[in-house]
């Protein structure tokens, strides 16, 4: 759990948002199984906590989170904090691609790790429980799988090449497809609980894919989170203000 910020210059109490997010909350650029190995220098978290002036930035996250591992915390975490706000920054793991599966059935089976109607309703569990409690509720769209470079790096770990497979699975268009999937469905939470769509992996598409992505194809590097940090930080100083009626910070 790491806090962001303390105690306002005056001594007033910072209103507080809780991300709850994954490897890349942690601002991991390398993973070592669950454990992080390398870091950039500035997370997102850590941007938006320093961008926000009055705010209190509250980070409860973990290597290979789904949003299901979020939905068995959700309820305890908000209890805990009493947050202003919730930013759910989980899908990564969700809507990746089922790779053991996909090298054992030779390139027949193409999925998700998590099913669409499992992350369908934990999302929308994470989305009642904060907005039961009065919290506002950001939702942030899922990251792009980039197969030019997600490809060469689990060639070369794996010792196995994927690159035929991939092609006669469908390739990128295949994997677009199962974000795109996955984004509509955080579109419907969103509109079903009056949240607001945060733009994450869409706002890494902004950038080149191998300028703002690590080696390994996944996790954002330094540029890739001073793009979601812009984003988010826009988004919290327009749609918060302008949709709570308080000032923007």
């Amino acid at each position: 759990m790491v806090g962001a910020n303390g105690c306002s210059p005056d001594g007033g109490m910072h209103r507080t948002i809780l991300i709850m997010g994954d490897s890349v909350a942690l601002g991991a650029s390398s993973l070592d199984g669950v454990e992080v190995r390398a870091r950039v220098q500035k997370p997102f978290p850590q941007q938006l906590a320093a961008a926000l002036s009055g705010w209190n930035v509250i980070v409860d996250a973990a290597a290979m989170r789904t949003t299901l591992m979020a939905a068995e915390r959700v309820a305890s975490l908000l209890d805990e904090h009493r947050p202003d706000a919730l930013l759910l920054a989980t899908g990564a793991n969700d809507v990746d691609l089922d790779w053991r599966r996909f090298i054992v059935s030779k390139g027949s089976v193409v999925r998700s790790r998590t099913p669409p109607a499992q992350f369908a309703k934990s999302v929308a569990l994470i989305a009642d429980a904060a907005s039961t409690r009065g919290v506002r509720v950001f939702l942030c769209d899922t990251m792009t799988c980039h197969l030019s470079i997600r490809l060469p790096y689990l060639t070369q770990l794996l010792g196995v090449d994927l690159n035929g497979m991939a092609k006669a699975a469908g390739g990128q268009p295949a994997c677009d497809g199962l974000v795109r999937a996955y984004r509509e469905t955080v579109e419907r939470a969103a509109e079903s609980h009056g949240a607001v769509v945060a733009s994450f992996g869409s706002a890494l598409d902004r950038g080149v894919a191998s300028a703002v992505h690590e080696a390994d194809g996944t996790h954002p590097n330094q540029a890739g989170h001073d793009l979601i940090a812009a984003a988010l930080v826009e988004m919290f100083r327009t749609k918060y203000a302008s949709e709570t009626g308080r000032g923007a910070p």
